[in-house]
């Protein structure tokens, strides 16, 4: 138990850059995505979880978090996303 006590997703904005740090027990996973192409997919009955999608790498997060919780991250992150400024030389 002590070892999974600290398990979660962390998920770093960064300019142009959504980063997803995945820590289950002693092993860290990260994901990179471009921000521009990233879509933010809110739980529903057929997915339990918030699904990242950008370029063809799908990540499901918020496996260690309540049902409310993983709606309000999704629209967190979808407002964080749409708010952040616009990356130098976009179209």
């Amino acid at each position: 138990y002590a070892r999974h006590a600290r398990d979660g997703d962390t998920i770093t904005l960064d300019g142009a850059t959504v980063v997803v740090d995945r820590l289950c027990g002693e092993r860290m996973q990260r994901q990179v995505f471009a921000a521009v192409w990233l879509r933010v997919a809110e739980p529903g009955e057929q997915e339990p979880l918030v699904r990242l999608c950008a370029r063809g790498i799908e990540l499901c997060i918020g496996q260690h978090a309540r049902p409310a919780q993983r709606r309000a991250v999704a629209r967190e992150l979808r407002l964080a996303i749409s708010r952040r400024p616009p990356a130098s030389g976009r179209p």
